[in-house]
């Protein structure tokens, strides 16, 4: 997700991911190419009693059709996987976008009836819950760990949290605008405002551990993929002031990249042929346009660790 982390003076000002009371329809005109969540299937009744392993997964993005090339760019997808002890039944839970990855980043651009075009967002994401783990597709390429143990109650009480997360965060934002990077273990302070499958896993976690929850710190600390626009600033603007400059800029990505790798070759393309853009960088967050100044490095993927939550680092 994009969290605008930018510097004012000495201090940090933040605006805040906006959640919902309730989640919108999807529009009608945004079509995916791959059908969200095909399989989902209800959250399953537990006796409290029971014990739940929680598994952390990773695995190249579209790996089903690339392989493991995404992760040699630390491409990964991030999901959780929980196994009931008694009954020997195992889940897997992730959270993507309905509308295909890019289309959250970048608009479509059509026609107003009046000879213009106009930017229509196809950007919502939601959690996808469905029986089994498919233990080749996470390991092979990427990961699959046992972090913790949760009981039925606690299963119970997650089941509520995520029902509450998806109605109220709706929005994938695949970019996060910071004003620089600190270093990895500070890197948690801009990643946990993102919102995307990745941090979606570290709020989940987060909120594991609130219940009690305890994670295997024996293990090697978790690391997340974060693709990153540097700015010195960020000014909101109004759509009507600035339509030709925004629509503009978003005609430079059109039609949208369809991955990460993509969005780099873009964005590369974008600055070496026109410096310019880089001082004119429109974002749409919060249903609202904001005008970027990009300063060096512009634009990173990074793969950072975030710690499990623990007694020194809670969280929650």
């Amino acid at each position: 997700m994009l969290a605008l982390a930018l510097a004012v003076g000495a201090e940090k000002v933040l605006i805040p991911y906006e959640r919902l009371a309730s989640r919108p329809p999807n529009n009608p005109f945004c079509q995916a190419k791959f059908a969200f969540c095909p399989n989902q299937t209800a959250f399953p009744d537990v006796l409290p009693t029971d014990s739940i392993e929680v598994w952390s997964m990773k695995a190249p993005i579209w790996e089903f059709q690339y392989g493991d090339m995404m992760a040699k760019i630390n491409g990964y997808h991030d999901a959780v996987g929980f196994k009931n002890t008694r009954t020997g039944l195992n889940y897997t839970m992730e959270w993507y976008e309905l509308d295909q990855l890019m289309n959250c980043t970048f608009p479509h651009l059509v026609p107003d009836g009046s000879g213009n075009e106009e930017p229509m967002w196809c950007n919502q994401g939601a959690a996808c819950f469905y029986d089994g783990i498919n233990d080749i597709h996470w390991s092979q390429n990427g990961s699959l760990l046992n972090v913790a143990m949760m009981t039925g109650a606690q299963f119970t009480q997650m089941s509520k949290w995520v029902q509450d997360d998806n109605n109220t965060g709706v929005y994938y934002v695949s970019t996060a605008v910071v004003d620089q990077w600190i270093d990895d273990a500070a890197a948690r302070l801009f990643t946990t405002q993102s919102y995307d499958c990745a941090s979606f896993v570290i709020r989940l976690f987060d909120f594991l551990y609130s219940l009690g929850v305890s994670f295997n710190h024996t293990l090697p600390v978790p690391k997340y993929d974060f693709m990153t626009l540097f700015a010195e600033n960020a000014t909101q603007v109004e759509y009507d002031a600035e339509r030709d400059s925004i629509v503009q800029f978003y005609q430079t990505f059109t039609p949208p990249p369809v991955g990460k790798l993509q969005l780099a070759e873009a964005i590369a393309k974008a600055i070496v042929e026109d410096m310019a853009i880089l001082h004119k960088w429109y974002i749409y967050y919060n249903s609202k346009y904001y005008r970027l100044h990009l300063k060096w490095p512009y634009f990173s993927l990074k793969y950072a660790e975030v710690p499990f939550p623990s007694p020194s680092d809670p969280r929650p």
